[in-house]
């Protein structure tokens, strides 16, 4: 993060201000504390199953957060697509299982949605003033080097031996949580939301998670299913597809203003 800070400092010097400070301490803590810490925690108590199902609420988090702080309009599409996110959230509680699924990786799942709502809301504003490398390398770089000071402050200092232990372990690690999830994600992230807005680039990235996360749980993983679970999978899925279904589609107006453009 350092490295590409360097980088697109050389390119361009951006000025700030202290509503862009606020912002870049804002998209680091959510960086770092809230996408790393939450969701890895979070991932130790769920099972992967769970875990796609919940992610796939984000778009319908983004659209509901952007309606309280803009205030934009919900049409009814997006009040069903909430209203099916919320019912699909209770069924899933009621499907632990041997999977490992928990009420508390769940309830960390819901917090992390809350969290990136809020990143991809502010993130969207950055870009428009920021050069996509600066914003992701300062906010990461500020979002990594919180995670480490919270993680010695606890006596969790230590825990890179156990990614140490073999080189292979080592690999994994580097090309994994290094190459792919902080770096390789986020910049992809970035770039769809300025390019295709907030909406297009989380629901691609959503459809995307769910097909290969399922697909992992099930092949890899070997996790069983419950027909609980496929209904409340589905209930899901179904509030995934609404959140950008058209707005006329129960009668509401054409044209209507989107929630997350």
């Amino acid at each position: 993060m350092a490295l590409l800070l360097a980088t697109a400092w050389m390119l361009e010097r951006p000025r700030f201000d202290r509503r862009s400070v606020l912002a870049f301490a804002v998209l680091g803590v959510i960086f770092g504390p809230a996408f790393m810490g939450i969701y890895s925690v979070a991932t130790q108590h769920t099972s992967i199953s769970h875990l796609v199902f919940l992610v796939g609420l984000a778009p319908a988090c983004s659209a509901a957060f952007a309606s309280i702080v803009f205030h934009t309009p919900l049409d009814r599409v997006r009040k069903v697509a909430l209203a099916l996110g919320v019912c699909g959230v209770g069924l899933l509680a009621f499907t632990k299982s041997g999977n490992g699924a928990s009420l508390l990786g769940d309830g960390l799942l819901l917090i992390w949605l809350g969290f990136f709502a809020v990143y991809s809301s502010v993130l969207r504003s950055m870009l428009t003033r920021y050069r996509l490398l600066f914003t992701i390398s300062l906010s990461g770089l500020i979002g990594t080097f919180l995670v480490s000071v919270i993680g010695i402050a606890i006596g969790k200092g230590g825990a890179i031996a156990h990614v140490t232990q073999t080189s292979a372990l080592s690999w994994y690690f580097f090309a994994g949580v290094i190459v792919l999830s902080t770096l390789i994600a986020p910049i992809a992230y970035a770039q769809a939301v300025r390019t295709a807005g907030v909406a297009i680039a989380t629901s691609a990235a959503e459809y995307v998670a769910i097909v290969i996360g399922l697909g992992f749980s099930v092949a890899v993983l070997h996790e069983t299913w419950q027909p609980l679970l496929t209904v409340a999978g589905s209930t899901m899925l179904a509030s995934l597809a609404l959140t950008f279904a058209p707005s006329g589609l129960f009668g509401g107006v054409e044209g209507e203003r989107r929630p997350i453009a």
